[in-house]
């Protein structure tokens, strides 16, 4: 059975333990409850809550903690237990720190490493091959050299060849 709890600083709303929004009856008008349908931001589902006339977008996972739990302590932040954002079951939440969310990605496979991270820049045969090639104060084989054939600085050469990026490899 799904059950439902006043969502902090927003009165007139509720969340479930399903991760479903709802508008609560007004009395005046006795009007049906009304279902709020979130919208996918940043790869989480979000709603907009209205208060004193004001427009306020807010995180579905943020609410159902903070009705069901409370405020999140400080250094924490929301987990997914299984790394699926679209999962906002009060059972699938709860507070952890960032290394511990992103140990839980690595663990589930959804943390974007290596060639999967929008920001890269270097497939994993070019970070082998700079490995193997790269040394040091080298006219033909160093930092600079390297950096104008991938088309990448000096400083993403090193990270790869020293390991300081691409870890996983």
């Amino acid at each position: 059975m799904e059950n439902w709890k006043a969502i902090p600083d927003f009165e007139a709303y509720e969340v479930s333990d399903l991760g479903n929004i709802r508008r609560r009856v007004a009395a005046k008008t006795r009007k049906a409850l009304t279902m709020l349908h979130p919208a996918p931001s940043n790869g989480y589902l979000r709603v907009s809550l209205r208060k004193n006339g004001k427009l306020f977008h807010r995180f579905i996972q943020c609410l159902v903690l903070s009705a069901f739990v409370g405020p999140p302590p400080i250094g924490k932040e929301v987990a997914h237990n299984d790394s699926n954002a679209f999962n906002n079951g009060l059972d699938n939440l709860r507070y952890d720190t960032p290394k511990g969310n992103a140990a839980d990605r690595k663990k589930n496979g959804t943390y974007p490493a290596g060639e999967n991270n929008g920001n890269s820049f270097l497939s994993i045969d070019d970070v082998l091959f700079i490995r193997s090639a790269y040394k040091r104060y080298s006219r033909t084989h160093g930092s600079t050299q390297l950096a104008k054939q991938f088309g990448v600085t000096n400083a993403c050469i090193l990270n790869a060849a020293t390991g300081r990026a691409w870890k996983s490899i």
